[in-house]
Formats: C-alpha cells, sequence, structure tokens
C-alpha cells in the first residue's frame, strides 16, 4: 500500500536529483565578492559618494546583468585587495595584470582589456628608452602592482607606493625621478597635478598588458562561470562601456580572436598614450630631435655655468632643482639640496643681524611680487667653512607655475684678490711716501753729520769728540735705515740689466755668513747660473733681508736651507700664483726655507704690509714688503708657506732672458 507520505518524500528526492550539482553551491557562494584597487581610474575608483565607479565595474555590472548573479564590490588598497583574493575573504579581483609570479596563485580568464604600460619622467631628464636604462634612477613602483615585478632588478633605488596618484605627486616634486605605471592611470593623474604635463612617457619592453578578471588558483568552477559571462556579453555594450568612460569609441567587437585583437589595437589607440606619441614623434621627428638638443644645450649651460643655479618653490620655501656648482658652495651632494630650505645651508643670523630664515623668506616674498633682489649673503657649510656670496632672485614663470631662480657667486677669491689689490696700493702710496721722507731726511742727515765731524776736528775735548763719534754712529744707523727705505720705494736703483741671479745670490749669501750667529747651518744647492733682466743690487738686499728674517725666527739656532733650480711654469702653475702677473715660460726658482717659529695665519695674511712687525722696536716692517716689491720689479712672483712649529718657506721666481 502506498501512502501519500511515501509519494511526497520520492517527489522530494527526484525533484533533489534533477537539480544542476553545483546549485547549492552557487546558492552558498552568492553574491559574489569582487575586490579592486580603489584609486585606479579610470578602471575603477570610489567616487566622490565613495560608490564603486570605473571600466572594470561597469563591465562586472552588465556581466551580473548577463548571468544573473548578484555581485558586491569592495574597493579597497589594491595589497589588500589582491590578499583578499588569496585568503578566500573575497571571490574575484575586478581587474588584474598576468605576471608569472601571478600566476602561481590566480587564474585569469582570457576576457580582458589590453592595457599599455609606460615609464614616465620629466622632459629635462635623456636617456630612457625602456626598462634597461632605470639603472641609476630613482624609481617609483606601485606596491605589490605588476609594475613592481617588471622593475624588479633593473633599478638600484626603487621606491614604492600605496597608489599612483601619491607615486606621480612624489614624481612632480622631485623624490622620485622615474615611474613606471598603466599609461591611462597615470596620464589621469598627471594632467590633474600641477607641473604633471612637463611629463614624458616611454614604452616599456612590456608596453601591453591584458587586465582580466581573476580568480584564486584551482577555483575552475568559478572561473568557467566568469569566462562564460564575459564571452556573452555583446561587443556594443563593451564598447559603449569604453567609450563613456574614454570618449572614444571601437571600430570592432571585442573577442580575444584574431577580430579580437584588432579591437584591442584600437583600444590602445584609443587611450590615446603609445600612439599619441608614436604619431607625434613621426610628424615633427626632426622638431623634437631640435628640442632635445637645445634642452640639452641649455642643461648642460645651467650644469656647467661659473656661477651656482638653483631653482626654489616659494610656496613651500625649498628647493627644487641646483647645478653642481650650489652643490660645491653649499658643501653638499645634489641630492641633499633638493627639498631643502635656503636657511639649512646659512648661520642662524646674516652679518647684519638679521635670522637667515626670516630674511631668506623676506626676500623671496619680494621676488614673487616682480621685484629682482641682488643681496650679498653668508652661506655655512657642514664643516663650518664661511663662504661669502652675492645672490640674485629674479621671478621665472615655468608651465603655468611661478618659481624663483637663485644665482649664487662666490666672493671668497673676489675679496681675497681685493685685500691684495689694497695691500698692493698701500704698499705703493707708503713707498712714494717712504721715498720723499728719505730724501728729505738724508739732507737732514747730511747736515747732523757735518757739524758732527766740525766738533770732532776742532774740539779739544776728549768728551766732546767722544758724543760726536757717537753722533756720527747714529747718523749712519739713519742713514741704513733710509737707504732701506729708498729701496723699499724703488728709487734706489738704476735701470734694469742683465746680471747671473746665482752669483747675486752667491754674494748676498757671503754677507750674510759674516754676520751668522754659530748656531744656524746654512746650506746652499744652486743650480747652474742663468740670466734675469733686473737691478741686483736690489735683489741681493731682498736676499739679505729674507735671511736676516730667517735669523731672527730662529733665536735659539736651526738650519736654513738655500736651494735654486731652473723649471717651466704652465698655466696651470701661473694660475696659482695670482695675483702675480706671470706668463708662461721658464723661471728661475728660488727656495729659503728656514726651521725657525713660523707665523700664524693672522701674521702670515700681513707680512706683506709695509711697516707691519712682530719684532717691536727691533723691526721696522720693511722687510718682506720691500721683497715683495724687488719681486714685482723683477716681473716675477712669490709665495710664502709658514705655520707655527715647522717654519717658513719662502719661493721666488723669476723669469730667465738671454737678452
Amino acid at each position: 500500500m502506498i501512502r501519500p507520505l511515501h509519494v511526497i518524500l520520492v517527489a522530494v528526492i527526484a525533484l533533489a536529483c534533477s537539480l544542476p550539482a553545483h546549485a547549492g553551491e552557487t546558492a552558498r557562494d552568492l553574491p559574489l565578492i569582487v575586490v579592486d584597487d580603489r584609486a585606479y581610474p579610470p578602471f575603477a575608483f570610489l567616487d566622490d559618494r565613495g560608490q564603486p565607479q570605473g571600466i572594470t565595474i561597469d563591465l562586472w555590472r552588465a556581466w551580473s546583468r548577463q548571468t544573473r548573479i548578484p555581485i558586491e564590490f569592495r574597493l579597497m588598497a589594491w595589497e589588500d585587495a589582491v590578499a583578499a583574493v588569496r585568503n578566500g575573504q573575497a571571490d574575484a579581483v575586478g581587474t588584474m595584470f598576468r605576471t608569472p609570479e601571478r600566476a602561481k596563485d590566480f587564474a585569469f580568464t582570457t576576457f580582458g582589456l589590453p592595457v599599455p604600460t609606460g615609464i614616465f619622467f620629466h622632459r629635462r631628464i635623456t636617456g630612457v628608452r625602456g626598462l634597461d636604462d632605470l639603472r641609476s634612477f630613482r624609481v617609483g613602483v606601485i606596491s605589490g602592482d605588476s609594475s613592481e615585478e617588471l622593475t624588479r632588478g633593473k633599478a638600484e633605488s626603487l621606491a614604492t607606493f600605496p597608489g599612483v596618484d601619491e607615486m606621480v605627486a612624489a614624481a612632480v616634486d622631485g623624490r622620485i625621478n622615474v615611474f613606471v605605471a598603466d599609461a591611462p592611470t597615470a596620464w589621469y593623474y598627471l594632467l590633474r597635478h600641477p607641473g604633471g604635463e612637463e611629463f614624458r612617457q616611454a614604452v616599456n619592453d612590456a608596453a601591453l598588458s591584458l587586465g582580466s578578471p581573476a580568480v584564486r588558483a584551482g577555483n575552475s568552477e568559478l572561473l568557467a562561470r566568469m569566462q562564460a559571462g564575459f564571452d556573452a556579453l555583446p561587443a556594443a555594450e563593451v564598447e559603449h562601456i569604453v567609450t563613456t568612460w574614454t570618449g572614444h569609441g571601437a571600430a570592432a567587437p571585442i573577442s580575444w580572436t584574431l577580430v579580437g585583437w584588432g579591437f584591442a589595437a584600437i583600444f590602445v589607440l584609443v587611450l590615446g598614450v603609445i600612439a599619441w606619441n608614436a604619431s607625434l614623434r613621426r610628424r615633427v621627428a626632426t622638431t623634437t630631435a631640435e628640442l632635445r638638443e637645445s634642452e640639452e644645450r641649455f642643461r648642460r649651460s645651467i650644469e656647467l655655468a661659473p656661477e651656482a643655479i638653483t631653482l626654489l618653490d616659494p610656496v613651500r620655501g625649498v628647493f627644487i632643482d641646483a647645478n653642481p656648482r650650489a652643490a660645491i658652495i653649499y658643501g653638499v651632494p645634489q641630492a641633499q639640496i633638493l627639498q631643502s630650505r635656503p636657511a639649512s645651508f646659512s648661520p642662524v643670523l646674516q652679518p647684519d643681524g638679521e635670522p637667515s630664515e626670516s630674511k631668506a623668506q623676506r626676500l623671496l616674498a619680494t621676488a614673487m611680487a616682480g621685484t629682482e633682489q641682488v643681496f650679498p649673503w653668508l652661506h655655512l657649510r657642514p664643516d663650518g667653512t664661511e663662504v661669502p656670496c652675492e645672490v640674485r632672485l629674479v621671478p621665472l614663470t615655468w608651465n603655468s607655475r611661478t618659481l624663483v631662480r637663485a644665482s649664487i657667486i662666490d666672493l671668497t677669491e673676489r675679496r681675497r684678490l681685493e685685500a691684495v689689490r689694497q695691500r698692493s696700493e698701500k704698499s705703493q702710496a707708503l713707498g712714494e711716501l717712504a721715498g720723499g721722507v728719505a730724501h728729505d731726511f738724508n739732507n737732514v742727515l747730511a747736515g747732523i753729520l757735518g757739524f758732527a765731524d766740525l766738533i770732532a776736528l776742532r774740539s779739544e775735548n776728549a768728551k766732546l769728540k767722544s758724543y760726536a763719534g757717537k753722533i756720527g754712529e747714529a747718523v749712519a744707523q739713519a742713514q741704513a735705515l733710509t737707504s732701506r727705505l729708498l729701496t723699499f720705494a724703488r728709487q734706489g736703483s738704476d735701470s734694469p740689466h742683465l746680471f747671473l741671479v746665482d752669483h747675486a745670490v752667491a754674494d748676498a749669501l757671503d754677507l750674510f755668513l759674516a754676520s751668522r750667529p754659530r748656531d744656524i747651518a746654512l746650506t746652499r744647492t744652486l743650480a747652474a747660473p742663468v740670466h734675469v733682466r733686473g737691478f741686483p743690487g736690489l735683489f741681493q738686499n731682498a736676499i739679505l733681508n729674507l735671511c736676516l728674517n730667517a735669523r731672527d725666527a730662529m733665536p735659539n739656532g736651526g738650519r736654513l736651507d738655500i736651494t735654486s733650480a731652473s723649471e717651466h711654469l704652465d698655466d696651470h702653475t701661473i694660475n696659482a700664483l695670482t695675483p702675480y702677473v706671470v706668463r708662461p715660460g721658464r723661471y728661475w726658482h728660488l727656495t729659503v726655507a728656514d726651521t725657525g717659529e713660523g707665523m700664524t695665519p693672522a701674521v702670515l695674511a700681513r707680512c706683506l704690509e709695509p711697516l707691519f712687525t712682530t719684532k717691536g722696536d727691533k723691526g721696522t716692517g720693511l722687510g718682506l714688503p720691500s721683497v715683495h716689491g724687488c719681486i714685482l720689479d723683477h716681473h716675477g712672483a712669490l709665495r710664502i708657506d709658514s705655520s707655527p712649529g715647522p717654519g717658513t718657506t719662502i719661493h721666488l721666481w723669476l723669469p730667465v732672458t738671454d737678452t
């Protein structure tokens, strides 16, 4: 007997057997959770209301309508999205580029969008043509993106960012030189960021990537359902979605047959990246080459400029560019200058007492108002060296941005030469004064000496004769002093003539030996005699002065070495002898070296000043100045090397001549 309950049970079993084997699993999986990047326009991003938008989102919505399977979108940071599918917290990735590394963990549909990948860099950077050219640059990539896998091993310095927007900002600010990203997304942010229009794109070795929906590896049943749904999408509907977000249409249906590749090529053209650059290069190839050459010349002129040149962002008050000369003045690498403030390379206070930070801000603001600023500025290197400079600030409009160009001239050498010039002028003025005084004083001394002689001749008083003799000795000392004054004034010599300079040195040394203390050892190494044109008496007096100075510097004894040699001076050596004006050629070189006390830097800076002496009442301050004047008369050069302890070495160069 068949009871009604049995009939119902059989019917339920039959109905259950008639259901598809996967129906229960589908019910458990619904709705389908699809994750993607929250900042990946125009493919996937969150709008102002926090709603998912983009090409990928609309394609999945079309898939949902086609398959009648509901979808829940979850847009998040890209690394979190990938981890969610890998860990089973989500079902599929909306769009993912296929790479060998990702193929280990994910399975991809054959349906997808062809997306070009580009290498982006500022137009002033040259030599970037592909991934293999990134070795020396600081390169930016998106963390966990295919660009990171493509670039790994190609660049020595790799910086990762959470999104394209942050990476573009870093590139515009100069924190990275180059970045690798999907071309449509990169241009989306570049054209919305001030300064982004200054960037160019190169195609890398993997120019065309296929962005496809993906699931966790092994989930073949879900992959098959996704593939079937996307294959069933009408080509017109896919084209309409692309047109909505790019503003361009497609000319062929999407299919991953030969016809499908035709549409892929058109889609790349629609995105306007690779094809736009190629078309532009074909139409203006010659002009582009000329512009690059002009840009390179301009860049080299800035880098090789004798003055430091920097660009400042007046809004943030930081350097955004600097040439190599700026690195020399500031004493730091070029990279350390960028994003730093001018006050970072300055003392707390400028010489006028104003704080460096506030003064820099004030001058930048005045320059931004359109008034060119030229002012002195004291820079401070990390090692404590002060560098006096002259700075010129000029407002500069660059790609709709107003910047400030700073030209910086190091005044250290100029001030040194100015001090030398002032010292020379002072010496000349004092020399003229000394010459006039010496002549007049000699006339007075002649009268005094005459009357002293008369007293000695006509007086019978022994004391008066003794006094007259003392007066004569004093007059003789005074006459010796006036003779030195005349020599310093360069009025004690006749017209110049040829003489053997080593013989003149030997005669001067013989005079010095007669009064040399026994505890001073004298060595001489003189080369074969050569002729110079000048004043042998004046030169002998200069050598004698150098020996007497060396003797006074060695009160406890020591060694005095006199060495001469003939040598050739080239342009490089001559430049080191500034401010003496000498020409390349053959020169006689004399070295006078003692083991005395040496001079402090302060004394060394003033030792050629007339009347400057460290000997108190025993010195006249005319010894080294007269040597300096003698060298000028002989068109030679002088250099003094001295420091406390090692002693002093004086170098003389005189031009050799045979006529």
